[in-house]
């Protein structure tokens, strides 16, 4: 995860209304593919927040259930995925950006593993909250309200990315046909993808 978070503290200060916010550079759908190994439609069956190993800080470990799957973990499996933060015995931990779930929430997951531990991809660029509409239609959108995204700029510098947009809700199975069409273009172009 630390390698998208940039670590630039200095602009928070420059920027107005951004200091519950986490920059990171924006992940296109190409580069969540080419990150993740388990990609999955799955349902919270589980969450428990504890100390982590160094007593320091908080993590969460949530429980999912993989309803459907579309990369690297079988359907009925279960899937922990943490983040850090929680609450324990009264005392709170939250970092901007990191997605947090509750019983019986359903998501679309791009997760990778690192240091023993799975996490959504790109903070919560990877975690896709399904909704239903007045029709039972599920909707997918993720909730970018605690990120600046960032991109890099012609020099190799980056730079925080001005407009800020709210992800419009769309269709679960239209946004899983275009992921399985990503995933198949990056299968064919090893180098499109980002790994």
């Amino acid at each position: 995860m630390m390698r998208f978070v940039l670590p630039v503290l200095a602009l928070l200060a420059l920027l107005p209304g951004s200091a519950a916010a986490t920059i990171i550079l924006k992940l296109e759908l190409r580069d969540l593919v080419g990150i993740s190994d388990q990609i999955f439609v799955g349902k919270v069956i589980k969450v428990e927040s504890r100390w982590g190993e160094d007593r320091r800080q908080i993590v969460t470990d949530t429980t999912f259930r993989v309803e459907r799957s579309v990369r690297g973990v079988a359907s009925g499996r279960e899937v922990i995925v943490r983040h850090l933060g929680g609450v324990v015995g009264g005392i709170g931990m939250k970092i901007a950006g990191t997605p947090s779930f509750r019983l019986g929430d359903e998501a679309l997951l791009f997760t990778d593993a690192r240091g023993g531990h799975r996490y959504v991809t790109g903070m919560s660029q990877g975690a896709y909250a399904i909704s239903r509409d007045s029709s039972g239609r599920a909707l997918v959108r993720p909730d970018l309200s605690q990120l600046e995204l960032a991109r890099r700029n012609a020099s190799g510098g980056v730079e925080v990315i001005r407009e800020r947009t709210t992800p419009v809700p769309r269709l679960l199975e239209v946004f899983l046909r275009e992921l399985q069409e990503t995933i198949a273009r990056c299968e064919q172009e090893k180098n499109r993808c980002r790994r």
